[in-house]
């Protein structure tokens, strides 16, 4: 900001001050055309504006309601730096974002700590369009109250983070009235718990943050939150969810076996029956880092979601799910028998595939009939291995090889069936002795 603009801390009324933070101060708002500084960076903008820079230094993920409607939007850094200055970029970024009288489409939500809150730099952003989330101190002192009182009668709106595991001091909740949960890695027991304590403390305005599949989302939305935000949400709001149809047997049995501590081998041999818990599996899976190859096995994903995720899934489905329909019963056969016969088919090849790869190919790719959305959007949720989406959406690779010939065997068509078992490498006694072998085992299978 302008030298001669900036005020000094103590001339300012209401904004009490906290013991000195060690986060770096090296905000520079100026608009210079040959670069830019903040305390993280200097770059050469030249063409660019500073909110170019902060484009490409910030995600920003919207928040939604129930209808999809956009409440707010969170800017946070792309990357945490470790070095405690997170916070300064976040001001300097609400500052570009609103400088010169801006008015952003949606209100613009940051998360920072607690002394942050009494940085001067904040006494220079539009409240109306600013929204800051702290952490809730476990025993906050009059300093710190003082401080978030200051704020709200300046016109900013405060809301506490929420985990499992703290509580909200009552003399905070008295001032705050808004929250955001993390539902990450917590079942429906222990949410439905969260929010009751919520409530009855007077908050009035909860959002559901880590959104990163239906079963969360459905769940969030029964329990009335006011707001979505994660992954899934992107996708989907609650108004376009289809049902999740389970057999909720199944389900009670995979709980049952966590809960004994079977190994993952009797969990997958369940898991791996059932296209749709597949998916809903897959789409549980942790975020993985933006190098990872992707996911490539069911077995795979079960050791990442390790047996509390497992069970924290499944509790929640447990909650939200409906018995098949006849239709989707068919669906699910149909994506059993591929399975088989893809995985048949795979070690039969001389095309290099894994046979539990092409397992998962089979077994998903009937996912846009059973999900009732475009199999890229229903692929886009999950984080397998790029060569199984594009096997499954464009019929690429080898595995997508595979998956035109099992679909050509459903057709009966046996030009197809020959060309195709050409170019996979595998003998026309081969595939029909597969085809044959997975409708048999397929059928066996109850849903």
């Amino acid at each position: 900001m302008p030298d001669e603009a900036r005020i000094k801390p103590d001339s300012i009324a209401g904004v009490p001050s906290l013991p000195p933070s060690d986060k770096a101060q090296h905000i520079d708002t100026t608009h210079q055309e040959n670069s830019v500084s903040t305390h993280v960076l200097k770059v050469d903008t030249q063409r660019n504006t500073q909110s170019d820079v902060f484009d490409r230094l910030l995600i920003r993920e919207p928040i939604y309601d129930q209808n999809g409607k956009t409440l707010a939007v969170e800017i946070r850094p792309r990357i945490s730096l470790e070095t405690k200055g997170d916070d300064t970029t976040l001001i300097a970024a609400l500052y570009s974002l609103t400088d010169q009288d801006r008015h952003p489409r949606h209100p613009l939500l940051a998360a920072i700590d607690l002394a942050s809150l009494a940085d001067q730099d904040i006494n220079y952003l539009p409240p109306q369009h600013i929204i800051l989330t702290i952490d809730s101190p476990p025993h906050p002192d009059s300093r710190a109250l003082q401080l978030i009182k200051a704020r709200q009668q300046a016109g900013f709106r405060i809301m506490l983070e929420h985990r499992r595991g703290t509580n909200v001091p009552a003399a905070l909740a008295g001032l705050v009235r808004e929250a955001r949960l993390s539902t990450h890695q917590i079942n429906v027991s222990q949410l439905d718990s969260m929010v009751e304590q919520l409530r009855h403390l007077g908050m009035q305005f909860l959002i559901a943050n880590h959104i990163h599949c239906q079963e969360t989302q459905d769940i969030c939305s029964k329990f009335r939150f006011d707001g979505f935000q994660g992954s899934f949400s992107q996708q989907y709001h609650p108004g376009q969810t289809r049902l999740i149809e389970a057999n909720r047997l199944t389900i009670m049995e995979l709980i049952d076996r966590i809960i004994a501590g079977n190994n993952t081998d009797q969990i997958e041999a369940i898991i791996r029956n059932d296209a749709r818990l597949c998916y809903q599996m897959l789409a549980c899976v942790p975020e993985l880092p933006e190098n990872s190859p992707g996911i490539t096995s069911l077995s795979q994903a079960i050791q990442l979601l390790r047996p509390e995720g497992l069970y924290n899934w499944l509790t929640m489905l447990l909650r939200i799910s409906t018995t098949p329909s006849n239709t989707s019963r068919t669906h699910l056969r149909r994506a059993l028998n591929r399975a088989h016969l893809l995985e048949a088919l795979a070690k039969k090849s001389l095309n290099p595939i894994p046979p539990q790869t092409a397992w998962l190919i089979g077994l998903l790719s009937v996912s846009e009939a059973l999900l009732h959305h475009p199999a890229q959007q229903c692929m886009k949720l999950l984080p397998i291995a790029d060569d199984i989406k594009q096997a499954i959406t464009h019929q690429r690779g080898n595995g997508g090889l595979l998956l035109k010939l099992a679909i050509a065997t459903e057709n009966a068509d046996q030009a197809a069936i020959e060309a195709l078992a050409a170019r996979c490498l595998v003998s026309l006694e081969n595939v029909h002795l597969s085809m044959v072998n997975a409708v048999v085992l397929s059928e066996s299978v109850s849903f």
